[in-house]
């Protein structure tokens, strides 16, 4: 019982219960179930079980292999594997995330740097889940901040010209209209491949191309996908299929969009 902090690696025979945080500098093995805990490691983390609840919550520098995670958020800076199933979580790798093929993700979002492999993904009784590759985690949580702020720029600017009038202007309206503006601007620039776009001459789309999301099993309908910049709501439930970019190049102008294949056997 009690928090654990080890400089080296660490082996947890039992189970971490909730409210106890567990931190190590090397690798750490926990043979039971996380339960509402915090579990951080500067290497990498294996857990047998998995992880249960809305407040656990596990942090990796480098890889992670667990077998569920129900309710509980993962954030690595390598990549995950899920030998089981996934609901009403958040997994985020820097790297890639692969799960075996009877594995089951449900109203959950899945967001990798690099590539996806999965089981099944969603049904028709739960909210559709999200899946990304080729996506900074970090880099998709901005940009849902972002559309947070336009939002709340839009509200506030829609209450004072409510109050003051639509045909008014003063400095207050003109203030708050700039920081929409910008905001909206900086939303609209946002690339969701790498926050470094200047290290990249394409700004990571290569990256991007070679990246992919593959369903081994049943993806349903109303799922969100994503590949780099590009998005798409899965129209109808398929099978067995993998998801690329795919780049338009026309006279003056590239677009690139989402294409669907059937998965090599």
């Amino acid at each position: 019982t009690g928090n654990i902090v080890s400089r080296d690696a660490l082996e947890i025979r039992g189970s971490v219960k909730p409210k106890f945080r567990v931190n190590a500098l090397g690798d750490i093995l926990i043979r039971g179930t996380i339960e509402k805990a915090q579990v951080r490691s500067d290497a990498n983390i294996v857990a047998q079980t998995g992880m249960v609840g809305d407040y656990a919550v596990m942090h990796s520098r480098g890889d992670v292999d667990i077998t569920y995670v129900e309710r509980g958020r993962i954030f690595a800076g390598g990549s995950i594997v899920l030998r089981k199933s996934g609901y009403y979580c958040r997994l985020h790798a820097g790297g890639n995330i692969t799960a075996a093929p009877t594995t089951r993700i449900l109203a959950s979002q899945v967001v990798a740097g690099g590539s996806l492999v999965l089981g099944t993904v969603g049904s028709d009784n739960a909210e559709p889940a999200l899946v990304a590759a080729a996506v900074a985690p970090a880099q998709l949580q901005k940009m849902y901040t972002l559309r947070r702020e336009v939002a709340a720029h839009q509200e506030a600017l829609e209450k004072l010209r409510r109050r003051l009038g639509y045909e008014t202007e003063n400095e207050e309206i003109d203030e708050l209209r700039q920081e929409y503006e910008e905001s909206e601007k900086n939303l609209q620039q946002l690339n969701l491949i790498t926050a470094e776009a200047e290290e990249s001459s394409d700004q990571g789309l290569s990256h991007a191309l070679e990246c992919s999301i593959s369903v081994k099993g049943r993806i349903y309908a109303g799922t969100e996908i994503r590949l780099g910049n590009s998005r798409m709501i899965l129209p109808s439930t398929m099978n067995n299929v993998c998801f690329r970019l795919r780049e338009h190049i026309a006279p003056g102008a590239a677009s690139r969009d989402i294409l669907i294949l059937p998965n090599k056997k």
